[in-house]
């Protein structure tokens, strides 16, 4: 995907898509190409083709769920059994890369104005959110079992001690699997649909993850109001920094919610890991595994909002990179483990091997487990590194404003409708910037 990720980041959106192909559903890069492309597409504005190749990635994916269920009824284990790596086997897409397939679906069915079709997307968001927190500890306890079935016990403690550091990539970050800027854009779609004791939650699902976002305390402290949560609304003066929002009661004026999505994610590098293993039938030894981590990221986007008199200061929302980095560190236990059992099964094929072929037969096993053991560094590229928000009020009709970086300035040409909610979504990648605008 490097020749597509540099083709986003200079602006050649339709390019990117055009270049990516996903090719057989045989494939097993098959429906993390077929999020590639549909974020492409949504990028290039080419709304009904993102919407439906993204539908072909959910259909995917829920049929890979099934055979997975399948498999563990039918007590199959596929980690444990081949001897390859996770580059070879079909990519096990995420939990924030499935909540975020339902965020983007939701939003390309906004833009075919289809707003209730979008809300159903975003519950599945919610629900998948949800399902991940209760899914975690149940996939570290399935790695647990599986090895102890194996008789094979890795040392995962003594390898994590040597794994990198990626808390400069995490920062604050609680958890991996719930994603304020979903949590947010559930909550405007359920204020636009004057849904407001839903919008109230997940406003405040999203003020859990990001606590410092001004735009969403002034929006609860609103809410908390007009629904006469006099609790709440005591707690929020206690605890924010900032005054409740205007209601919007002058007819020359609109609601206008500006989404930023900045950059692209960090990519996943490579790293080893030396993991003693033992066995119960009193096998030891040392394995250099190949895992993948986070690095780096990029630094906090910094956006601002010029307009005639005022200007206005983005706030960030989510940080995705952040989030990608926190998931992998919650996996890592269960990976190494499974990672443990892939190279123990090796090791048997080696002992094996060099008994019934000798020296030449021992020494190509041995270059086929080093040439194999690679990190799966697979994941959704092309999604944004961070997201920002800022809640204002303007004026109807056409509206002229700067988005400045610090070092750029790009013009916002754009109608804020009547009666409306209206969201601006603004995609942000080194000198290249899209609008779109959705009356909800």
């Amino acid at each position: 995907m490097q020749p597509q990720r540099a083709m986003v980041a200079q602006g050649q959106f339709g390019l990117a898509a055009d270049n990516i192909s996903p090719g057989s559903p045989a494939k097993h890069n098959y429906i993390l190409l077929l999020l590639e492309k549909g974020r492409a597409q949504f990028l290039a504005q080419q709304w009904q083709q993102s919407l439906d190749t993204l539908k072909q990635a959910d259909a995917a994916l829920a049929q890979q769920d099934r055979a997975a269920q399948y498999r563990l009824s039918q007590g199959i284990n596929q980690l444990s059994t081949t001897i390859t790596n996770d580059n070879a086997i079909i990519y096990a897409v995420p939990s924030y890369e499935r909540t975020l397939l339902h965020h983007y679906l939701a939003l390309n069915y906004l833009a075919l104005k289809q707003p209730e079709a979008a809300l159903v997307e975003i519950r599945r968001a919610n629900l998948q959110q949800e399902k991940a927190l209760r899914e975690h500890q149940a996939d570290l306890q399935s790695a647990v079992e599986t090895a102890q079935e194996e008789g094979v016990i890795p040392d995962t403690q003594g390898a994590l001690s040597a794994y990198p550091d990626m808390s400069g990539v995490i920062g604050e970050l609680k958890n991996g699997y719930q994603n304020a800027y979903t949590f947010y854009l559930s909550a405007l779609l359920y204020d636009a649909a004057k849904e407001y004791n839903s919008a109230y939650i997940d406003y405040k699902r999203a003020l859990e993850i990001t606590p410092g976002n001004l735009y969403i305390q002034k929006r609860l402290l609103y809410l908390a109001e007009q629904l006469d949560m006099a609790d709440d609304r005591a707690q929020f003066e206690r605890d924010f920094t900032t005054t409740p929002a205007l209601s919007v009661q002058q007819t020359s004026v609109a609601r206008v919610v500006f989404l930023i999505e900045s950059g692209l994610i960090a990519a996943k590098q490579e790293v080893r890991l030396p993991v003693p293993i033992r066995s119960t039938d009193g096998y030891y030894g040392v394995f250099n595994v190949a895992m993948p981590v986070y690095q780096q990221g990029d630094q906090a986007a910094y956006f601002t909002l010029l307009g005639k008199d005022d200007q206005l200061d983005a706030s960030p929302i989510a940080k995705l990179t952040s989030m990608a980095a926190k998931q992998l560190q919650e996996d890592l236990t269960a990976q190494l483990i499974r990672q443990g059992l892939r190279l123990f099964a090796k090791e048997l094929v080696r002992q094996k091997v060099a008994k019934e072929a000798g020296d030449w037969g021992n020494l190509l096993i041995n270059l086929y487990n080093m040439a194999s053991e690679t990190a799966d560094t697979r994941s959704w590229s092309l999604l944004p590194d961070e997201a920002l928000v800022v809640d204002t009020q303007l004026s109807l009709g056409q509206q002229s404003l700067v988005l400045s970086d610090g070092r750029q300035q790009f013009p916002l040409n754009f109608n804020v409708h009547a009666d409306k909610l209206n969201l601006v979504l603004i995609s942000v990648q080194n000198n290249g910037i899209t609008t779109q605008v959705f009356p909800l």
